[in-house]
């Protein structure tokens, strides 16, 4: 799973095995969500998946990566399970053959948030339960790093690097 959200995937149950473009990544900001770092470019993350999962697999894939894991989030996937690509940070998900999923009868979905909020109704009725959420403390948003508007170049630098471990905010 790709992803910085801890406390989201607390609130959500599952525990992330976030991939990282570098050695050494830093220190997350959820420290009570059990989950494992490694870095897709030097370690083997299907063995160290299938290690973890005693050779199932991840039921959901959830790969804000793209270009780079794209083979990593497909193999990793159990039997039935899904692979959700929601990002292009290094670079889109190119097209592939469906019976590519064939193996394990997989699935794939490419949402984008507009598919979610298609109105003025849905859209207040998430927000309101997001926000929800906060006010419970069942979900907490952690910002790392703001940019302002004239480094916008920057700040897509940084996300690009992988070296979030939050949120990236731009400030006008």
């Amino acid at each position: 799973m790709r992803g910085r959200g801890g406390d989201e995937a607390r609130f959500l149950r599952v525990c992330p095995f976030t991939p990282s473009s570098t050695a050494n990544p830093p220190s997350p900001s959820f420290p009570n969500v059990p989950c494992s770092f490694e870095d897709y470019t030097s370690v083997d993350i299907v063995s160290r998946v299938m290690e973890i999962t005693s050779n199932v697999g991840c039921k959901a894939v959830i790969d804000g990566i793209g270009l780079s894991t794209v083979d990593i989030s497909i193999d990793s996937l159990a039997r039935r399970g899904i692979f959700v690509s929601f990002g292009n940070a290094s670079g889109a998900v190119p097209a592939f053959p469906v019976l590519r999923l064939i193996g394990k009868s997989g699935f794939v979905t490419r949402p984008k948030l507009l598919d979610y909020t298609v109105d003025r109704a849905e859209l207040v009725g998430r927000a309101e339960e997001i926000m929800g959420w906060l006010e419970e403390g069942k979900l907490n948003v952690k910002v790392d790093e703001v940019f302002g508007l004239d480094e916008a170049k920057d700040g897509h630098d940084y996300l690009e690097a992988g070296k979030s471990m939050g949120k990236v905010l731009y400030k006008c």
